[in-house]
């Protein structure tokens, strides 16, 4: 009897041993030694199972990230890789991209598909490992640049399995189908940018907003699509027409250059931070194209920019207003996070206002501009602690935007130096735009405006990488763009100098 015990426990020792991380991706979650024959294991038509084939590039062991693993509520099984990343996508990603303001999107219903549903499954950790990668290098990466990884490779494939997912349903009449492109879609857009690839991010979200236009077009837009989906393409259209893809392509709430009121309030007064956030987002909506359109129409085109800047200069003064009130009679009945959501709209409200007002100013901005300029700024100085503690994506207008302005325009070269330097500090992504990149070029703005300023090159330096990925992340934006003048890259007159 003892010799049947010793026999046995000597096998269950030697079935337990250490675990091969090689073989196909269908033997690894049958927990199965795999021969690792290419194309398809001898395991695997031996079982008549579907071989995934072999993962060329596997992701490094990272001990002790103390991320709580959710994969046992998921309808199918893992590997290591895909554990590690959907991990990380839960407790890191929804958490930056929820820090400032609740977002049932990405509360609730990614969430909820990325465990119900393989295609966004795997897009999410798609998404994940390319945050991952781009965090690794200082959201530095590009397409010439970057040497690549097995972190980039591992997004990659999962990138081509939510692509043949996609396909195999083409044909499905699930009517939760179009939603799940969309969202797939919304994760294909980040996670390009967050490689460097503004064509593909680009491409990408043209599909994607294709498929919103035709709803629209047949009036199925409110009824087919989550309201929180559609207003994250509704802001990543608007700010795509940055990049030189023309005015956006679903129709604004309310168009700029109509006789009604731009901005309404409710009845009242604001009672709550989402109404001013809508409210809010509306006039900026309309006044971003407007940028667009003011750098690159001719002459004849500007009495009519001139009367829309004028309507949407009066929408934010009457919203100010309101906001004031509301500020008065609410703040102090918000939560932490609520505040800090409050703050951003009033940082966002005044260097809007600003940039309005620099609209038709392509010379030199007058000097009496300056206060302005400094009191933008200082409003992000002032809480830019809150933002270091992120990562490096966001998808509200946090900062980059307005200290941009001020980094390119002002007339101070030791303001635009501070605001340079706040750009460079916390380097990360608000929806298509890169503090980094938005740093370079208005550094190079400043050489030029500035040559005398020797004090530049002590403060803010540019080594031959950060050359490479400025000029490489300029390269990318052309070649997505469908005009011949990308507007955010004018503003700083770089695209001549750069390609």
């Amino acid at each position: 009897m003892a010799h049947i015990q010793l026999t046995l426990t000597l096998r269950r020792k030697k079935v337990s041993g250490k675990r091969s991380r090689t073989g196909c991706r269908t033997c690894r979650i049958r927990r199965i030694k795999c021969d690792e024959t290419p194309g398809r294991c001898k395991n695997c038509i031996a079982a008549n199972w579907q071989c995934e084939g072999l993962d060329t590039y596997r992701l490094p062991r990272k001990a002790g990230t103390g991320l709580w693993d959710m994969g046992t509520r998921i309808g199918w099984s893992m590997t290591a890789d895909e554990h590690r990343c959907f991990s990380y996508f839960q407790h890191h990603t929804v958490a930056n991209l929820t820090v400032f303001f609740d977002s049932p999107l990405w509360q609730q219903l990614v969430l909820q598909m990325s465990r119900a549903d393989p295609a966004v499954f795997h897009a999410v950790n798609m998404l994940s490992a390319a945050q991952q990668e781009s965090e690794a290098h200082e959201m530095q990466l590009s397409e010439g640049a970057h040497r690549r990884s097995q972190g980039y490779y591992f997004s990659l494939r999962e990138a081509t399995r939510t692509m043949r997912l996609l396909n195999e349903r083409h044909a499905s009449q699930d009517p939760q189908l179009r939603q799940v492109i969309l969202v797939c879609c919304l994760l294909f857009v980040i996670s390009e940018v967050l490689l460097g690839r503004w064509d593909c991010a680009l491409a990408h979200l043209r599909s994607g907003l294709r498929i919103l236009k035709e709803l629209e077009d047949h009036n199925q837009l409110e009824s087919e699509v989550a309201p929180a989906l559609l207003a994250v393409f509704r802001r990543l259209d608007v700010q795509a027409s940055l990049y030189g893809t023309g005015d956006p392509i679903l129709r604004l709430e309310q168009e700029p250059n109509s006789s009604s009121h731009l901005f309404q309030a409710p009845s009242g007064g604001f009672t709550s931070l989402s109404q001013v956030q809508e409210a809010l987002a509306n006039v900026m909506e309309q006044g971003i194209p407007l940028f667009s359109r003011s750098l690159i129409l001719s002459e004849t085109n500007y009495e009519s920019l001139y009367l829309t800047q004028g309507r949407l200069l009066r929408g934010l003064a009457q919203f100010d207003e309101h906001f004031k009130l509301f500020y008065e009679r609410h703040y102090h009945k918000l939560s932490e996070k609520e505040r800090r959501g409050a703050d951003i709209v009033k940082r966002n409200y005044i260097g809007h206002t600003l940039a309005l007002k620099m609209l038709f100013i392509h010379g030199p901005v007058p000097e009496h501009f300056i206060p302005d300029f400094l009191a933008v700024l200082q409003a992000h100085e002032d809480k830019f602690d809150q933002f270091r503690k992120l990562s490096g994506m966001v998808m509200d207008h946090l900062l980059i935007a307005n200290v941009y302005l001020v980094a390119t325009r002002c007339p101070d070269a030791g303001i635009r130096l501070r605001a340079i330097y706040l750009l460079r500090a916390w380097p990360h992504y608000e929806g298509l735009h890169n503090s980094v990149v938005a740093a370079m070029m208005a550094f190079r703005a400043l050489q030029r405006d500035f040559p005398n300023q020797k004090i530049a090159n002590s403060i803010v330096r540019m080594t031959k990488k950060d050359e490479g990925f400025l000029f490489d992340s300029i390269k990318s934006m052309r070649n997505g763009s469908v005009q011949p003048t990308i507007p955010i890259v004018k503003l700083s007159d770089l695209l001549q100098g750069c390609i």
